[in-house]
């Protein structure tokens, strides 16, 4: 990853740098695997002898937009290539939701969060390791997702 300084710099300028393209798009392989049925889908139906129907054009509507809703809008985030920020005083939060077992060998879904001064928000684990709680921070995220990709201190 580049230089800490110049993501900061690109962030403050209200920038998405380079570096941070990889974590605004992850976690959309789901939706990228959707678009795949879709054109699959398609282009089997465009030659096939059959007609679809009503229930086949439903699916494929459903893949579509479900495709879009999980792939695109993160897509979209990095065309776009901009970030907004938020500043405030700094406290962090884990949330472990047990699974239906909750002997000592079984682990949770683990939920990290960042609480920024009136905001709260999701954070990737990546993201949450490098913030410095008990200060004034500044969150820089996507405009779309409000997705967190970057936390400085902020500066005076």
């Amino acid at each position: 990853m580049a230089a800490h300084d110049e993501v900061a710099r690109a962030n403050f300028a209200g920038r998405l740098h380079p570096s941070q393209r990889r974590l605004v798009t992850s976690g959309t392989g789901f939706g990228k695997f959707l678009l795949v049925l879709f054109v699959l889908g398609a282009i089997l139906t465009l030659f096939s002898s059959h007609d679809a129907g009503a229930w086949g054009w439903f699916a494929a509507a459903l893949l579509l937009v479900g495709g879009l809703w999980i792939a695109g809008r993160p897509m979209l985030e990095v065309l776009l290539g901009t970030v907004r920020s938020t500043h405030g005083w700094t406290n962090l939060d884990v949330d472990v939701q047990q699974r239906g077992d909750s002997s000592a060998g079984s682990r949770g879904r683990v939920h990290y969060r960042v609480n920024i001064g009136t905001r709260t928000f999701d954070v990737d684990r990546d993201v949450y390791v490098t913030i410095q709680a008990g200060q004034d921070n500044t969150a820089f995220f996507t405009p779309i997702t409000h997705r967190v990709i970057n936390v400085v201190p902020t500066q005076q």
